[in-house]
């Protein structure tokens, strides 16, 4: 059953926007697809006040993590590289995101 995701855009942060965003990536959202345009239906202008996008199935079990959490992954696994494989410095690290994946 297809399901919407949406978002307002008064008072709208950075996050909350990359957490929509994020959100649809992990509801496998086609890149492609349009964004929708949520708009007031009591405004003669009908401006826009929100974003939303459809989603075949939320049920999936796709991993999500903020911009935060992945920028703090991906360097992680930089210092693991970095360090010809050696992990042990990035223990508490590595059991997070394998915990994460695993959810």
């Amino acid at each position: 059953m297809p399901m919407k995701l949406s978002i307002d855009l008064d008072g709208l942060t950075w996050g909350q926007l990359f957490d929509f965003v994020d959100a649809a990536r992990g509801a496998d959202v086609n890149p492609a697809q349009m964004v929708g345009q949520v708009t007031d239906p009591n405004d003669p202008e009908a401006r826009t006040v929100g974003l939303e996008a459809t989603v075949a199935d939320l049920t999936q079990r796709v991993a999500v993590f903020d911009h935060s959490t992945r920028l703090h992954y991906a360097q992680s696994l930089s210092h693991v590289l970095e360090e010809d494989g050696d992990a042990r410095a990035e223990l508490i690290t590595l059991r997070d995101l394998r915990d994460g994946l695993l959810q």
